[in-house]
């Protein structure tokens, strides 16, 4: 008896399971519909949801999608130089094995359809970010946006809170050279980090300009947040 109980809670506890795609992935150009053949992705993993995760790269026009389990949903911007622009979006669904493949297929056809000039959005960052030919310390601020120098092999780096609309983080960190902007967004928080390579670019007026810089290319709304909420679990 204690044996057939064991047995009923046992499918109980994995009866609900999801048998989700795992270890498959598929890159093309935009344009191109995502289709996956029968005899393709015939690796499973069980768990309770299952996931997509979808990266556009404007600068080179093609995607990846890449089917698997990937925990947490979110979104994330990337910008540097090059141009280069990445839009990255962590999908989750635990009502159907298909649900990822839909909303890829769906998403896919959306994100494609946005036309981001990446040339121009880098320059009009770069204006306020990078400087090519530095040399020597630059200023940057602190925390409590005291001004502070920062030594030839350090760049100044801060990370602002859209929802709380405050600063999380000002300080010198390793200069590997590339100045960038990203936009990080999951069900917890909203966050723009920027790296930068100019003296003081990392103070409030730079921030708002930048702000506005993603707003006005359709990358992010008025607040900072990201516009294509791809990261809404279902």
């Amino acid at each position: 008896m204690f044996a057939l109980f064991f047995v009923y809670l046992l499918f109980l506890n994995t009866g609900y399971a999801l048998e989700c795609m795992s270890n498959c992935e598929f890159n093309s150009p935009f344009g191109t519909p995502l289709r996956i053949p029968d005899d393709q992705c015939q690796q499973h993993t069980s768990s309770s949801s299952c996931s997509v995760r979808l990266s556009f790269k404007y600068d080179r026009q093609y995607y990846t999608a890449r089917f698997g389990i990937f925990g947490s949903p979110y979104d994330i911007i990337y910008i540097t130089s090059g141009p280069y622009l990445s839009y990255d979006i962590v999908f989750s669904c635990s009502e159907d094995t298909e649900c990822p493949v839909v909303y890829a297929q769906r998403k896919i056809d959306e994100m494609v359809a946005r036309h981001y000039n990446v040339t121009r959005i880098y320059g009009q960052l770069a204006l306020l970010i990078d400087n090519s030919s530095r040399n020597g310390s630059i200023q940057c601020h602190d925390l409590r946006n005291n001004v502070i120098t920062c030594s030839p092999s350090q760049l100044c780096s801060s990370d602002f809170d859209t929802k709380r609309k405050q600063i999380k983080s000002r300080l010198c960190d390793f200069d590997d050279g590339i100045a960038r902007v990203s936009v990080f967004d999951d069900d917890l928080s909203s966050n723009i980090y920027v790296k930068c390579r100019r003296s003081l670019c990392d103070g409030d007026t730079t921030f708002n300009q930048i702000k506005n810089i993603l707003a006005e290319n359709g990358l992010t709304d008025a607040n900072g947040g990201l516009v294509a909420a791809g990261k809404k679990e279902m």
